[in-house]
């Protein structure tokens, strides 16, 4: 029987927690998918709406870093505006 090292665990615990996360960014991504307002739809067109939203869904990490980058653009770009001497 062979022993797992500390390192070993180690990598594969946050490799669960990092898989984990995506897995759940993905389940709240495609929620409101699933809530549908009529209650009674067919499995085509439930599969239908998934088939349409997953590819979406999937690529939430990178539009998230997207957004930051954006969001910190902005920040920076009204930063120099008001440092630029003439705006003094």
């Amino acid at each position: 029987m062979t022993t797992v090292s500390l390192r070993t665990a180690t990598i594969c615990s946050a490799l669960a927690v990092i898989v984990f996360i995506y897995l759940f960014g993905v389940g709240v991504i495609l929620s409101p998918a699933l809530q549908s307002k009529d209650r009674i739809a067919l499995a085509s067109d439930l599969s239908a709406r998934m088939g349409r939203e997953l590819p979406y869904a999937l690529v939430w990490p990178v539009r998230l870093v997207h957004a930051l980058e954006a969001s910190r653009g902005r920040i920076n770009a009204s930063l120099r505006g008001s440092l630029s001497p003439e705006s003094q």
